[in-house]
């Protein structure tokens, strides 16, 4: 499967791995959960991960299970960061559908930046220790009403902003 569909080798990875902060959490069908209890689904995050791969850049010159390595550890580091979002989904948009469109294309893209840095929980700690705090992820927050891929890519380059806000911040203020 890892060569067929690396995307949805990745997206059943992250729900089987026990590594995984995403390990048994996504819906995989059957009974539906609506309003704010709602998970992110094995589709969800198949389609996010296609974005992963997307932003990423890397072509066959990266395994999926490489990749799968990566996105446990991206995950891994959002856990770390934003561990308020990630324990209380039902206030927060980070672990539903536009939320992981928006947090995987990110990983795609720090993953691209990476320049041979070793891709670690570390890694993704630091990159993004440095802003994602910045982001409100509230369901009444700026992010509220986005939806589907027009949406998810509106959220992505917000949050590309509140990155480069939280630079100039820094270099402005040592």
């Amino acid at each position: 499967m890892a060569k067929v569909d690396p995307a949805l080798f990745v997206a059943l990875g992250l729900n089987s791995d026990p590594n995984s902060p995403w390990c048994g959490r996504l819906d995989l069908g059957g009974a539906r959960t609506v309003g704010t209890k709602r998970i992110a689904s094995l589709r969800t995050m198949h389609q996010a991960t296609q974005r992963f791969f997307k932003e990423a850049k890397v072509g066959d010159s990266i395994t999926a299970e490489v990749m799968l390595k990566y996105a446990i550890s991206y995950w891994k580091a959002v856990v770390i960061t934003l561990p308020d979002q990630w324990e209380n989904q039902r206030y927060h948009l980070l672990t539903k559908g536009i939320g992981v469109y928006a947090m995987m294309s990110l990983a795609g893209y720090l993953v691209r930046e990476s320049w041979n840095e070793a891709i670690t929980v570390d890694f993704f700690v630091a990159k993004l220790s440095d802003f994602v705090d910045h982001i409100d992820w509230s369901n009444h927050g700026p992010l509220e009403g986005f939806g589907g891929a027009k949406g998810a890519d509106m959220a992505f380059k917000m949050i590309l902003d509140i990155r480069k806000d939280a630079f100039r911040r820094m270099i402005q203020y040592g």
